[in-house]
């Protein structure tokens, strides 16, 4: 039926000829031009981003394949949206274009602490740490696509997707007076070139650089960033599975040896779905979302995200999202369609045997409307699993209290708001199976007093 319909269009010199070709031959019409130019930039964007951070962290004073661990936690004053207050983060950009990097660490039984790489492609491809590679001493180098050299005993391979890798480390502070003890332990990491070691790998950097977070504005690159995605996918190979994906792209000049510039009426096309696709990958990020009494949380984000858009949506997040074996984040900003507020107080209750169940730790932190954490009499941004002092009540539950004003009640946790709007994150690192399963659940937050 469809078949007549086409082939009748035709016949009277109707539109789209090719339809009526692909539909008497079984095979689908071809994309658009427009259609071809929005899958190049949701293939192409997270390599963009990743390029981006690694400029804007070498303008900064970053030196290539060293690592610069923080000794200090989050405050008010940290820049980036929704820092973390319970680990101590570390950066490192590596190059293993000339030969493999290595990276050390000591035996670190008694805190979390990880090494998340992340290729040039936003995955985060492999783990250093308490769940990937456990809490004894070790000593691992990551080796470029298609090296097939020889590592020294006791030298662990790790194979990296792409030549470049971003590594984000977080080391777990579990008290205001465990701060040095964690500092000692970052600054027993070590990396530097294979040919260095044992004995030649560097100390880390200590000191006051902080990486820029924030993804580029894609729109300003205009037609300029379908040249940069072409480079990303001749300096990067994508996997097998990708690869086939991009080399759908030739039609709007990407995936070739050789870039043209474009012509005008093509330049144009390429330059008006950058925003549609930016705009497409926030609605996505918004879509995978699962809600569960009142909370927000993104399952299933894997090593390797194989969906151009998928990837795409959580790049433009920001490099460094967990995959849900090493960590889940539940977010809050409403009770019943409510945007949080200081002018009101809230109630989050865990029952007894009921708080998140997780190897590692778990928190809940306070954010302004703008991911900042907030100024306050007691210096308190977090209820966690490490908090010194924990109350709990007679019958075993834990209750937080979220309020600008403290509470009176002396069995509850205070977690002190803003007087404005806010948002809470409820951080659960190592999480067990029910969480992962979804057999346990975040308990509501509660409204208190209006």
């Amino acid at each position: 039926m469809v078949a007549a319909a086409g082939a009748g269009a035709v016949a009277a010199g109707g539109f789209m000829p090719q339809l009526a070709r692909a539909a008497t031959s079984g095979r689908a019409p071809a994309r658009s031009l427009a259609k071809v130019a929005l899958d190049a930039v949701y293939f192409g964007g997270p390599a963009a981003v990743m390029e981006y951070g690694w400029s804007e962290n070498s303008d900064l004073g970053f030196k290539v394949n060293r690592l610069y661990p923080g000794r200090e936690l989050a405050s008010p004053q940290t820049l980036g949206y929704g820092p973390n207050v319970d680990t101590l983060y570390g950066v490192a950009w590596l190059d293993l274009s000339k030969e493999p990097q290595v990276i050390q660490v000591p035996e670190i039984p008694d805190r979390y602490y990880s090494f998340q790489l992340i290729d040039m492609w936003s995955n985060p491809f492999a783990y250093i740490g308490t769940r990937a590679t456990g809490t004894g001493a070790g000593a691992y180098a990551l080796t470029p696509p298609g090296w097939q050299g020889t590592l020294p005993a006791g030298v662990q391979q790790i194979s990296a997707t792409t030549k470049r890798v971003y590594v984000l480390t977080r080391t777990l502070v579990n008290s205001p007076s465990d701060l040095d003890a964690a500092v000692a332990v970052e600054a027993s990491y070590r990396n530097g070139p294979l040919s260095a070691y044992p004995n030649g790998l560097f100390a880390p950097i200590f000191n006051n650089l902080q990486p820029d977070s924030l993804a580029p504005s894609l729109p300003s690159y205009g037609v300029a960033l379908f040249q940069q995605i072409n480079q990303a996918i001749l300096s990067y190979p994508p996997l097998p599975r990708n690869a086939v994906q991009a080399a759908e792209l030739v039609r709007v000049g990407v995936d070739v040896r050789h870039y043209k510039q474009p012509s005008p009426s093509l330049a144009a096309i390429l330059s008006d779905s950058i925003q549609p696709a930016v705009t497409n990958a926030v609605a996505y990020y918004q879509s995978i979302f699962t809600v569960l009494n009142g909370w927000d949380v993104v399952f299933g984000i894997e090593n390797i995200t194989y969906n151009p858009l998928r990837r795409f949506a959580l790049a433009f997040r920001g490099a460094g999202t967990h995959i849900a074996e090493e960590a889940l984040y539940y977010n809050a900003s409403s009770v019943n369609g409510t945007p949080l507020s200081g002018a009101n107080s809230y109630e989050i209750v865990f029952p007894q045997g009921q708080l998140p169940p997780v190897s590692a730790f778990w928190s809940v932190i306070l954010y302004d409307s703008d991911g900042s954490l907030v100024p306050n009499p007691i210096n308190r941004y977090e209820v966690a699993s490490h908090t010194p002092d924990l109350v709990f009540r007679s019958d075993g539950s834990l209750s937080i209290t979220v309020s600008n004003t403290q509470p009176t009640d002396p069995t509850t946790n205070w977690l002190p708001a803003p007087t404005s709007g806010f948002s809470l994150t409820l951080r659960t690192y190592l999480p067990q199976e029910p969480i992962l399963n979804q057999t346990w659940q975040p308990p509501a937050t509660q409204l208190l007093s209006a």
